[in-house]
């Protein structure tokens, strides 16, 4: 797991924890909120295995 990722996964964490908002995390990751409601949608289902992730970096 790249750093990029732990950093990913860590912030989502704290979302589904309720310490950070979703707006917050979006803020954090540089993303919009609705790709990080899909982001904790995919950590959800799938734990924290690569697709719940993203995409690999290119």
């Amino acid at each position: 797991m790249s750093e990029a990722e732990f950093l990913r996964l860590n912030v989502l964490l704290e979302v589904q924890a309720k310490r950070l908002t979703v707006a917050e995390a979006a803020s954090v990751l540089r993303l919009q909120r609705r790709q990080v409601f899909r982001l904790l949608r995919g950590l959800r289902q799938c734990g924290a295995t690569p697709p719940a992730l993203g995409p690999p970096a290119a």
